[in-house]
């Protein structure tokens, strides 16, 4: 027992370190957002575009290797309001000095690092050129996101200073490249630009156009002397519809947050709340990212969306306007409370109005989110049962719906659940392609992807699975949502869809991912512009047509059969929730607690409600997102997973039971030996003297 005490506090110091070590940091800019010269006398400006009125750091840093930060420095940026950059000076510095840096957004907590990637940091050497492609930002796009063989192609080009100097001289090359990498036609070259400091030009060009059916790029170079300075693609598609019948898209987009709410009913993080009110400002509105799905279907009529509102984030969102209690201060104080509060309030009308008017279907989950083959494969089965059921009534008291479909906590997947599934009434769900259909075997396993597919389990027990195409999915959660230009992300979009429909008219592509993700990950309201001009694009097109996944089933019966679906989570595995040491200890403390749970349930009796509280807490541990952020994570999660595997085993101290069970109560008495032995030699020694 000592040796388990002993490990449990190694396993929290390895956590508690690991969390303040290598904690998330948030990374959302891109090679691009930031310019810098070089000054006359050796010191460096750098410029950061951002939203106006933040606070925002130049965290930067000389180092003598790559990496090597041998001092870091904060430094404020001052924001102009005329060019919509921040800026500040740094330096001199002696010639040959290398400095690196990030950005860091004290209002948001956001950090900003080169390409998007954690750890990633701007670097220049003083007295070396400055790269060319930093003086200038640059995209083009097209007046359509589909033409027909023989339109006229219409593009335009967008320059942006970076830097306070005039440019002169500045040349645009622009040409189509088809997709086996053929330039197969030139536009005008526009020559002898000029762009005033840190200002903006548009600049169109058409040209008739004779290609064929298939998907090409729009490559734009922008140079001064012959060198570089700015480089933008588009794709460009070109399609032929005469005839074919249109492809079906569907979107399932997952709403969750895990149980922020301490033992004590009171909330201890924020994002439940903040992700419905708090991400981002419009029109001096203030959206987060459940909310803007909402408005994105008010604003785009003819989109159709499946949500999964997992149970454990609806909870929260009830509880917060039942009886919201925030351990600490809560980020913003009582304003932003009372904003994201009506947040949460309009959120859950928003879903229910949707929901009734048939424009949204919403399914249901096991209500804490946990990894359900893991589950399985512990012999838990039941404790799943549970959570589905749970689940699935918690789901229709609060939407007033009857889900129909599952989503599948991480797509965490074996064959042993399809009998659990359908044994709990839910008809469908939503695994990956690339980790789930392609090593998938049985009669229909050569078919196309792009449909609905009957899964056999044992004992004659079926489901229907929607298999989602990885690339656009991943696409849409974390590329398309950071362009800076709405329309490249739209074409971006519109240019996947149109190599499935190429190949698959009349077929079902599903693009299923977090629902947070297309919004609140990358840049606030930018990525929010982007989501919008995507539904625009996709309403303006024939050939799409977005359904829910129940209006899939009821409009074509499902003749495809698969016998073998691999045991796998979109991940390639479970690695990211066990395996490793910090994982496994927050597995063998649950594991610990049910082996407690069960005998105390023999005991005094499933019905007894101190039970029934202990097996609700020990679903709470069983969540994934505990081991997820384990160990590179914030250490709260962890610590969550730890308090209610916990509470799990603990008899409630007000019912008059002991704290303890019996077991545990040997560690007491041990304990209290221990101490006083201690006492006793202690005062001997005293006495001695």
């Amino acid at each position: 027992m000592k040796a388990v005490l002993l490990k449990s506090l190694s396993v929290c110091s390895i956590v508690l370190l690991s969390g303040f070590l290598f904690g998330p940091y948030p990374v959302f800019a891109s090679e691009g957002d930031t310019a810098w010269r070089l000054n006359q006398d050796n010191s460096v400006t750098i410029y950061f575009e951002g939203v106006p009125e933040h606070s925002i750091l130049l965290h930067w840093s000389i180092v003598d290797r790559p990496s090597h930060w041998l001092s870091v420095t904060d430094t404020p940026m001052v924001y102009d309001s005329q060019s919509g950059n921040y800026s500040v000076t740094v330096g001199p510095f002696a010639s040959g000095t290398t400095i690196e840096w990030v950005f860091y957004d004290q209002t948001t907590g956001m950090w900003y690092n080169l390409e998007g990637k954690a750890y990633n940091n701007w670097s220049y050497t003083i007295g070396s050129p400055v790269p060319g492609k930093n003086l200038l930002r640059m995209s083009v796009f097209t007046n359509e996101y589909v033409y027909g063989i023989g339109d006229v192609l219409g593009v335009t080009v967008s320059l942006r200073s970076l830097v306070p100097e005039r440019l002169d001289g500045i040349d645009v090359n622009s040409s189509v490249i088809d997709s086996r990498g053929i330039k197969v036609l030139q536009l005008p070259m526009l020559k002898g630009l000029v762009i005033e400091g840190l200002s903006s030009k548009e600049l169109n060009q058409s040209a008739g156009i004779s290609l064929s059916d298939d998907n090409y790029v729009i490559v734009s170079v922008a140079s001064k002397n012959l060198t570089e300075i700015g480089r933008a693609t588009v794709p460009l598609v070109v399609l032929d519809t005469m005839g074919k019948p249109p492809l079906t898209l569907a979107f399932v987009f997952h709403m969750h947050q895990p149980l922020y709410v301490n033992l004590q009913g009171e909330f201890e993080q924020p994002w439940a709340q903040l992700h419905c009110g708090g991400d981002f400002e419009l029109d001096g509105r203030s959206y987060g990212a459940y909310l803007w799905h909402i408005y994105m279907l008010d604003r785009h009529p003819g989109i159709k969306v499946t949500f999964n509102l997992q149970p454990s984030l609806l909870y929260q969102w009830n509880l917060t306007l039942r009886d919201f209690r925030y351990n600490g201060s809560y980020p913003g104080g009582n304003q932003s409370l009372s904003r994201d509060i009506a947040a949460v309030n309009g959120t859950l009308e928003g879903y229910r109005r949707l929901a009734s008017s048939g424009r949204i279907e919403i399914l249901t989950s096991p209500f804490y989110h946990p990894l359900s083959a893991i589950l399985v494969n512990l012999g838990w089965s039941e404790d799943l049962q549970a959570q589905m059921a749970l689940g699935k009534n918690y789901t229709r008291t609060i939407m007033g719906v009857d889900a129909q479909g599952m989503w599948t906590p991480e797509m965490g997947f074996n064959l042993e659940m399809v009998p659990l599934i359908a044994k709990a009434g839910l008809k469908y769900t939503v695994l990956d392609t690339s980790e789930h259909f392609v090593r998938a075997t049985g009669p229909s396993s050569s078919s196309s992807v792009y449909q609905p597919f009957v899964v056999e389990g044992a004992n004659g027990t079926n489901i229907v699975v929607f298999f989602r195409d990885t690339d656009i999915s991943n696409g849409l959660s974390f590329d398309w949502n950071g362009e800076i230009n709405p329309k490249v992300a739209a074409s971006k979009f519109i240019a996947a869809v149109a190599r499935v429909y190429r190949v698959n008219p009349n077929g079902v592509l599903t693009v299923a991912l977090d629902g947070e993700n297309p919004i609140a990950l990358a840049r606030g309201l930018i990525s929010a512009l982007d989501f919008d001009e995507i539904y625009a694009a996709i309403e303006a097109q024939g050939w799409i047509k977005t359904s829910t996944m129940s209006d899939v089933l009821s409009s074509r019966k499902v003749t495809t059969h698969l016998t073998f679906v691999p045991s796998s989570s979109w991940s390639g595995g479970f690695g990211l929730w066990i395996g490793i040491p910090a994982k496994n200890a927050i597995w063998e403390a649950i594991s610990k607690a049910r082996g407690t749970l069960v005998n105390l349930t023999k005991r005094y009796g499933k019905d007894d409600p101190r039970i029934m509280r202990m097996w609700n807490y020990l679903y709470v541990a069983e969540g994934s997102d505990w081991e997820w952020q384990t160990p590179t994570g914030p250490a709260w999660f962890a610590f969550q997973g730890y308090r209610y595997a916990q509470a799990a085993m603990t008899l409630p101290r007000e019912e008059g039971v002991p704290v303890f069970p019996v077991g545990e109560v040997y560690v007491i008495v041990g304990v209290a030996v221990v101490i006083l032995v201690a006492l006793f030699l202690f005062r001997r020694k005293i006495i001695k003297r």
